[in-house]
């Protein structure tokens, strides 16, 4: 168990989009490590269900040279980039 002090010393999570050498992006949380040696990610992933969103996060750490670009943005907007569309009542 974490003591009240390492626990204030821990960078906080950050909303936003993270790109991996340039081709492979995640949408989430992510946080620096201390030193900014690494990249931690919890990439999230919405899936539509029975009629309801599921969330599910997967975690990620990448080193500092694999990152390629952060954008911090709201949570609110990542969950709606992430939103999938309803199916279509269109026949195919």
């Amino acid at each position: 168990m974490k003591s009240e002090e390492q626990a204030a010393q821990e960078p906080e999570w950050t909303w936003g989009r993270v790109e991996i050498f340039g081709n492979r992006s995640h949408h989430g949380q992510y946080r620096w490590t201390p030193g900014e040696r690494f990249l931690d990610v919890r990439e999230l992933e919405i899936e539509l269900k029975g009629g309801e969103l599921i969330e599910h996060v997967t975690e990620h750490r990448y080193g500092a040279k694999a990152v390629f670009s952060v954008t911090a943005m709201p949570g609110e907007d990542v969950r709606e980039l992430l939103r999938p569309y309803p199916p279509s009542s269109l026949p195919c």
